[in-house]
């Protein structure tokens, strides 16, 4: 009985964080990505809110990034980029976070 509890818990959490999850599209090639504004609290003790995107960045510099394919693992695009690129790959309104905010989620 508890088993079959914690499951329907974890389908209802699991549920209600996929319910939550909203998309931005990036005007600059298209892309879309999953989101999701999460309700933090920082070094400090004080509530925060922060989105974050919940799937890595795909967006292509035409210099300081590089597309890898991993056919073994799943045959999906993965964009990787130099450290001195990595703030031009951004969206507009977004940003890398920084150690405090890693540490918040």
């Amino acid at each position: 009985m508890k088993k079959t509890a914690l499951i329907i818990l974890a389908f209802f959490v699991s549920a209600y964080a996929i319910a939550q999850t909203k998309t931005f599209t990036d005007s600059r090639d298209g892309q879309t990505y999953k989101i999701k504004t999460f309700e933090l609290t920082d070094a400090n003790g004080k509530k925060v809110k922060r989105t974050w995107m919940l799937e890595n960045l795909r967006h292509k510099l035409d210099k300081g990034s590089y597309a890898v394919v991993n056919k073994e693992l799943d045959g999906k695009e993965r964009v990787y980029y130099e450290e001195s690129a990595i703030q031009r790959a951004c969206p507009k309104g977004w940003r890398v976070p920084n150690t405090e905010e890693w540490n918040m989620l």
